[in-house]
């Protein structure tokens, strides 16, 4: 897809130009859509700069054969693309978090301390949902790691007095 007319469809503003510059070092034909979400003034200047095409009305239908995809927004206008992304909205489910009072961080994510600690004495949390950077399964899977290890030494040095009489 390298130099083919490529297509966003975002439906949320946060890391929307993260996503668009990382799929513009393959492409400069880009065409963002936003399916109806009206984008900032501090973000239109960024994609106009960069002559990234922006589609503010909510798509009505996409069509698709071996070649190409056009999508068709309601107002009537259409776009011919050769590929496309669907950038995804990555929030977890921290319904749970808020009945148990524990403090959330910058990103509403868990606040933990580096080995999973919340605010709570007893709770520790890991994966995506106390991640500031990249939800990725490898960073959960490495975090979960880690906060396990954390758990196990607290245990052990709870079991093992270092003093003698």
């Amino acid at each position: 897809m390298k130099d083919r007319k490529l297509a966003i469809i975002a439906g949320q503003e946060e890391q929307l130009l993260h996503f668009v510059q990382m799929i513009f070092h393959w492409s400069k034909q880009l065409s963002v859509f936003t399916n109806g979400l009206l984008v900032s003034k501090v973000i239109k200047p960024v994609l106009e700069k960069h002559e990234v095409k922006l589609f503010e009305r909510k798509i009505k239908t996409i069509e698709n054969d071996t070649q190409q995809c056009t999508i068709h927004l309601i107002n009537g206008q259409k776009e011919v693309i050769d590929g496309g992304f669907l950038m995804p909205e990555l929030k977890p489910n921290l319904n749970f978090a808020k009945d148990l009072s524990l403090e959330l961080n910058d990103r509403g994510r868990i606040y933990t301390d580096e080995f999973g600690h919340t605010s709570h004495r007893n709770i520790y949390a890991t994966g995506d949902i106390n991640t500031t950077f990249a939800e990725q399964l490898v960073h959960a899977a490495s975090s979960g790691s880690k906060v396990a290890a954390g758990i196990v030494r607290e245990i052990a040095s709870s079991n093992f007095d270092f003093q003698t009489k």
